[in-house]
């Protein structure tokens, strides 16, 4: 692994890289949003930022057997202001109201895996 700071491949950075990097504490808004209509909202909002890249996560309940998997419960997208939590798991994991930003290609989402 290098520890040069630099990406170890094209579009990543090194264990050693973040692990040096020094710890920080969301200081902006939190929007968590539980019904279709928050969540269309909530879009509408960061569609109205402007902002071209938004910070990307999703939560999903653990499973702990073989072949056991469950659909993600949340979506995170976060602006330069805030960060928007989406409980997809309270419309029954549907992405529709997420549909027009999800599908924007001028808006890239991304994210560590």
């Amino acid at each position: 692994q290098q520890s040069s700071g630099r990406p170890t491949e094209k579009g990543r950075i090194s264990k050693d890289t973040i692990n040096s990097l020094p710890l920080i504490r969301w200081q902006g808004r939190i929007c968590v949003m539980n019904t279709a209509a928050e969540m269309k909202k909530g879009v509408d909002e960061i569609l109205q930022t402007k902002e071209l890249l938004l910070g990307f996560d999703t939560e999903t309940r653990p499973a702990y057997r073989k072949g056991e998997s469950y659909h993600p419960a949340l979506i995170q997208l976060a602006t330069s202001q805030c960060v928007y939590l989406f409980r997809i798991c309270k419309i029954k994991h549907s992405l529709e109201p997420l549909y027009p930003l999800l599908q924007s290609k001028e808006i890239m989402k991304t994210g560590v895996g």
